[in-house]
């Protein structure tokens, strides 16, 4: 496997996400920080998923990549894939390198699975949402402790779901005591 291919899965999955110099966890914004020991093999199982089946780009077998990943990841793949197929229908295909396909298969996946799970996490109204919008840190955080939750449950354990569940319990009070009035 090319080392640029899997520095890129890494650098993605960890995007205004994770920190693994520290294992921490933070807003997209990086104003909040939450070391949370525990959850560097959490995130390296999720990165080992994408990279199970990445020669599969290699060999330009796209859809077949996002196929063998729906089972382990559970996301929309048709909501991908047409994703994936409006980018690369934007680019001349001689600019079309490795480095990219995987950028453009991976980060809607991320994305899918971080929406959703934040979408179940919380309970989206109009002040979230307007505030997810203002990039809120409180909301920021509680994005990725939804999308951290998601990860625990599917590669962790009970005693680490618990401590990700008190931090979310924790930043949706503070929002909520900000958010009403």
């Amino acid at each position: 496997m090319d080392d640029a291919i899997e520095l890129m899965v890494e650098y993605l999955v960890c995007l205004q996400f994770y920190d693994d110099e520290d294992e921490s966890l933070y807003s997209r914004d990086k104003k909040i920080k939450i070391k949370i020991p525990g959850i560097r093999p959490i995130i390296k199982s999720f990165i080992d998923d994408f990279l199970s089946c990445i020669d599969l780009v290699s060999h330009k077998a796209y859809r077949d990549y996002l196929e063998r990943l729906v089972p382990k990841l559970g996301f929309d793949i048709t909501n991908v894939w047409t994703e994936f197929n409006n980018n690369i229908n934007e680019l001349p295909q001689n600019e079309l390198t490795p480095e990219l396909v995987v950028n453009f298969l991976i980060g809607p996946i991320r994305s899918n699975l971080q929406n959703s799970a934040f979408s179940q996490s919380a309970s989206i109204d109009s002040k979230i949402g307007d505030a997810f919008s203002r990039n809120d840190d409180s909301v920021s955080i509680l994005y990725n402790l939804g999308f951290l939750r998601f990860l625990v449950i599917k590669y962790g354990d009970d005693i680490l779901l618990d401590s990700v569940n008190e931090l979310v319990s924790n930043y949706s009070m503070k929002l909520v005591t900000r958010l009403i009035p």
